[in-house]
């Protein structure tokens, strides 16, 4: 395993990782859970093709988590063909094989099954774009704004763009 995604275990691990006991009616523990998250397309592996995606969730799988949180939205963009956002530039790009061809989440959900890893949904419920992309979908006055007016949310990437709770 590289250096890098050593490290973005132990980071994952600190931060993100959660380990439950499933019990049975006796009270004996059934399973063990060990989560992770994920952000597609961020780590050294290479995941527009099946192989870096398998070498990816056998070294997780290695690591001893059975349970992964797969981020399903990135700086706007969806790893899924959708009608109100644009999918994400490396997926359209990628291709798996005859039967996936460009899906990234059917690649990743199949390959990760194979090695007993569940895969749920990651969201951020109310971040809809990032200083790259806003969709056109998005309607600029559902956007929070700060006391100036500005409809960014500044942050160490730039900014993003976040829907406001409180607009109905």
């Amino acid at each position: 395993m590289n250096k890098l995604f050593k490290l973005t275990l132990l980071i994952s691990t600190l931060f993100m990782n959660y380990s439950c006991q499933l019990l049975n009616d006796n009270y004996e523990i059934k399973t063990q859970i060990r989560g992770i998250w994920h952000r597609p397309f961020s780590c050294d592996y290479d995941e527009t093709n099946l192989e870096g995606i398998d070498n990816l969730l056998k070294d997780i799988s290695n690591t001893g988590f059975n349970l992964i949180y797969v981020e399903m939205m990135i700086d706007g963009y969806t790893l899924y063909e959708s009608s109100n956002f644009d999918t994400y530039y490396k997926v359209v790009d990628s291709y798996y094989d005859e039967n996936y061809k460009n899906d990234y989440l059917n690649a990743f959900i199949d390959t990760a099954h194979k090695y007993n890893i569940e895969v749920y949904a990651w969201q951020s419920i109310f971040y809809v774009g990032s200083h790259n992309y806003l969709s056109s979908s998005i309607n600029e006055e559902w956007l929070i704004k700060d006391l100036n007016g500005d409809n960014k949310v500044y942050n160490d990437y730039g900014y993003s763009y976040v829907l406001d709770p409180s607009n109905p």
